[in-house]
């Protein structure tokens, strides 16, 4: 049983989420500016001088911020984006103020740097050529000595030899550059090394702890670990697959996967700590189903129906997925430490031009598909020196983790991630509202919900019925807004919503009826599937807000947004946030009203109760309200808050 305090410090955790977004991404963007090009006068080959001011634009132009008394550029202006103008989504503004693989952030400084020399000179150099591009001397050096001149800048005809003159803009300059964070270049610590991996450490915290638990109560590993018996047939335990990755009940496996762990977060440095993070997350249940997968092709066409009750547990499946990711990285990979000169040589698999093109990959995929064997070498090795090693975890690990070296599942956000599981997961559980006995019966508006209902669920089902048609026209303006990586997302959430509206009076139809028990908690699964992932998209929504409103410079160099764009679709968001928990709350309040809810809450050892006493700590419970009578086919009149039903030919049935 789950202690209720813990949840209640969880859910305010979750609720202060998106203020930690908002003052990570108004940290980043305090202290910036962003430099423009307009050609102002042309040269005699009109060609050759719009070529130069392309080139002129992608060397120079783009969003500046400042580290260590430096402008550095993060971002630059895309000149090849569609006119489709997308509002970015808290992912896409955090990864591009954070993401370490960007060549244009302090860890790897290859972009231009706006600087002031001693004797208050103004320049825009290139580090690797060593060169000044342009430089400004203002008339009076005391009003610039914390922030660059706006105009006035000058090109450097020594490394630009050209008669085109161009004017430099800067503009959206805030902050002083004598706040700007310092760039230290200090020897590695422990300190430092935790600052510089913030979630391989987050990790090791975690699987310490999980470990620490699990020694220390002496808890039974079938209790926490995967098995295909566990997680197939209806009614699954899918929380498995998150126990059992982090679960650890031997030393010797605890200690080679932190260590392992530790050494592959060098990672996280190329992915950036968000991404990192959440790649990590989705590894999760991505080699797990693989693992499912493979198992269930072993039960069902190999006969090895003995394999379905293995018990597995630990986080090596992940390991071996960011393993092939830093594999391919290097020229040779020695996969076993103990045989240091035992190394693989990584090699290219050629794929066609026309093939990169038409899959929209970047354009370094035209070299190749880079590849190593070292991986598969260490899986039989692995088994072979530890014969009880999950041969088919560590696989399912290699076989994802090519796709991730590879950079293809970059798309693969906590949004998209969790459509696609509530999809698989409506599949498995055979979770269609058009599969209930009663769905034609309650569509064909020939029952009057009234005459059996209680007034007070007919008001929470009014709250529901009003949120979901609104979710389900914001399907349409959310992908519109937020562009195409939100089809999958809004998609499903409109799904999820419509089958929960639906689903509400199929189960008034089937109240007490013991013949479609199974029908009746499939609606409750429904409604907690709609309340959970309506949470979850407005916290969503509601982190993109946070992370995009002092962000609108950023926004403004990356995706095109003009400021009056992003207060417009800021405020259309703002008002999806106030509309999803709106229909969170009216989930909730109508799965209180049901009494098939009481069966699932007993799968995690809750009863009413128990709810009932958590949500009066958080404020948000109210008092009981009236249950439904049966629905018998038969007359019923509501008698102020008790439903009465007509007696003749039977004997009243009456629940309270």
């Amino acid at each position: 049983c789950i202690d209720e305090k813990m949840l209640s410090i969880a859910l305010l955790l979750l609720m202060l989420f998106p203020t930690w977004t908002w003052y990570l991404s108004r940290s980043l963007t305090s202290i910036s500016c962003i430099v423009n090009i307009f050609e102002v006068k042309k040269s005699i080959q009109e060609r050759d001088s719009t070529l130069i001011t392309q080139l002129l634009q992608k060397r120079v132009a783009g969003f500046y911020k400042a580290f260590g008394g430096f402008y550095i550029r993060i971002a630059q202006f895309d000149l090849t984006k569609s006119n489709w103008i997308c509002f970015p989504d808290v992912f896409t503004v955090l990864n591009g103020l954070f993401s370490s693989h960007n060549p244009y952030t302090p860890s790897r400084v290859g972009g231009p740097i706006i600087m002031l020399t001693d004797d208050k000179l103004w320049s825009i150099v290139d580090p690797i050529q060593k060169s000044r591009l342009f430089t400004n001397r203002p008339d009076n050096p005391l009003l610039h000595i914390s922030s660059p001149p706006p105009l006035g800048w000058k090109v450097n005809k020594e490394m630009i030899n050209t008669t085109t003159w161009w004017n430099i803009q800067i503009s959206h300059i805030s902050g002083s550059l004598q706040d700007s964070p310092p760039v230290h270049y200090v020897k590695s610590n422990n300190l430092h090394d935790i600052l510089r991996k913030p979630t391989t450490f987050l990790l090791l915290t975690i699987i310490l702890g999980v470990a620490l638990y699990l020694f220390s109560y002496r808890i039974n590993p079938s209790g926490v670990s995967f098995s295909y018996s566990s997680f197939i047939g209806k009614g699954g335990q899918y929380w498995r697959m998150i126990t059992a990755s982090f679960s650890h009940f031997d030393i010797m496996h605890l200690g080679f996967n932190t260590m392992s762990l530790y050494q592959l977060g060098e990672l996280e440095s190329i992915y950036g700590s968000l991404s990192y993070a959440y790649l990590s997350i989705a590894m999760v249940f991505i080699t797990m189903l693989i693992c499912v997968c493979i198992y269930h092709y072993q039960i069902h066409h190999s006969g090895m129906s003995e394999i379905a009750h293995q018990e597995g547990v630990g986080y090596s499946c992940v390991l071996f997925a960011w393993m092939v990711a830093i594999s391919v990285r290097m020229k040779t990979f020695c996969p076993i430490f103990l045989l240091p000169s035992l190394c693989f040589s990584t090699y290219f698999i050629a794929l066609p031009l026309s093939w990169v093109q038409a899959l929209g990959l970047h354009s370094s995929f035209a070299v190749g598909f880079p590849f190593n064997i070292g991986p598969f070498i260490l899986l039989f090795v692995t088994k072979l020196l530890i014969p009880q090693s999950s041969f088919v975890g560590h696989l399912s690990g290699i076989l994802i983790g090519y796709p991730l070296a590879w950079n293809l599942l970059d798309w693969l956000t906590p949004p998209i991630l969790l459509s696609l599981l509530a999809g698989l997961y409506m599949m498995k559980e055979d979770l269609f509202v058009w599969k209930i006995p009663t769905f034609e019966q309650q569509r064909s508006g020939q029952v009057d919900f009234s005459s059996f209902v209680p007034s007070s669920q007919l008001r929470s089902f009014s709250l529901l019925a009003v949120t979901s048609s609104l979710l389900f026209c914001a399907v349409p303006v959310s992908i519109f807004i937020m562009g195409p990586s939100q089809i999958p997302v809004r998609l499903m959430h409109g799904l999820i919503v419509w089958s929960a509206l639906q689903g509400r009076r199929c189960e008034w139809i089937l109240n007490g009826n013991a013949a479609h028990l199974s029908s009746q908690t499939d609606i409750v699964n429904i409604l907690i599937l709609s309340g959970f992932y309506s949470y979850c998209m407005a916290l969503y929504d509601l982190c993109s807000v946070a992370a995009a409103a002092p962000a609108s410079s950023f926004l403004f160099v990356t995706s095109g947004l003009s400021s009056s764009r992003v207060s417009i679709w800021l405020v259309v968001l703002s008002l999806l946030v106030v509309v999803e928990i709106s229909h969170w709350w009216a989930t909730l309040q109508c799965l209180w009203e049901m009494r098939a809810a009481a069966s699932v809450l007993s799968r995690f050892g809750w009863d009413r109760s128990t709810v009932a006493k958590l949500l009066g700590q958080v404020g948000l419970m109210r008092a009981e309200s009236a249950a439904v009578v049966p629905f018998s086919g038969r007359a019923h009149r509501l008698v102020g808050d008790h439903p009465v039903t007509n007696t003749s030919g039977g004997r009243a049935s009456v629940v309270v």
